[in-house]
């Protein structure tokens, strides 16, 4: 496959077909059902609301059950407060 982003994009692509297929299904959804799906994440995870950037942890913390929880409650408590928050994952000191 030749994309013209280099041939990582093919092999992730198609190694990939199914994450792929799941991903546009979740992103076609109304607001609601979207709000509904980060809920569904945080698995009851329960964050304190908070405004601004919001340091999760290192990077490869995305990778853990606990990182994808802790992004989506903060997610979801941002819609649900009307407040922006900006979770992230951050391998430097101190974070924001």
């Amino acid at each position: 496959m030749t994309s013209g982003l280099g041939s990582e994009v093919g092999i992730i692509y198609f190694a990939y077909p199914r994450a792929f297929v799941q991903t546009s299904a979740t992103v076609s959804k109304g607001q609601e059902d979207l709000i509904h799906e980060l809920a569904t994440m945080a698995r009851g995870r329960k964050e304190p609301p908070a405004e601004g950037p919001i340091r999760l942890g290192p990077s490869a913390s995305i990778a853990e059950v606990a990182g994808i929880e802790g992004l989506a409650a903060h997610y979801w408590y941002s819609f649900q407060t009307s407040r922006r928050a900006f979770p992230y994952f951050d391998d430097g000191e101190g974070g924001a």
